[in-house]
């Protein structure tokens, strides 16, 4: 239940500072864990969809890389037009998405079909070269909220 309150509150937080002039929430956030099939995001707006993975990285991590690597497929099958972006907490998992050679494909051997069947997913890809690829942006909320870790 803590990590329910977490997402909850750090949704809360970050929401009204980074929509920007116009820009409206289209579907209730997804303040808790778990799958609801009304929303696909944790947020969307008219002019994004962004999922928030909170836990702390230590350096062995490779169950959080599977679910971190499988939102950001996710993301990528909007096909929307919208931004899209991943709030993460700290540089490991940053680093991870953005300059990880971990293959694409067996990172996600054990998600759903929906991921691993994603448009534009090869088999030779590299985490890096996907998330990059599919114009995913990552985030760090260190920067948005500094108590964070």
């Amino acid at each position: 239940m803590l990590d329910t309150l977490m997402h909850a509150a750090v949704i809360t937080q970050v929401v009204p500072m980074i929509l920007e002039d116009g820009e409206l929430v289209t579907k209730r956030p997804s303040l808790g864990a778990g799958n609801d099939p009304d929303r696909v995001f944790d947020l969307e707006t008219t002019h994004r969809v962004a999922e928030f993975k909170l836990s702390s990285w230590k350096g062995h991590d490779g169950g959080r890389q599977r679910g971190l690597f499988a939102d950001v497929v996710g993301l990528s099958m909007d096909d929307t037009g919208r931004r899209r972006q991943v709030y993460v907490v700290g540089p490991l998992p940053v680093a991870f998405l953005k300059t990880s050679n971990r293959n694409a494909v067996k990172t996600l051997s054990k998600g759903s079909l929906r991921v691993r069947d994603a448009p534009g997913l090869t088999p030779m890809m590299t985490v890096a070269e996907f998330t990059d690829l599919a114009n995913i942006e990552v985030i760090d909320l260190t920067g948005l909220l500094p108590g964070l870790r």
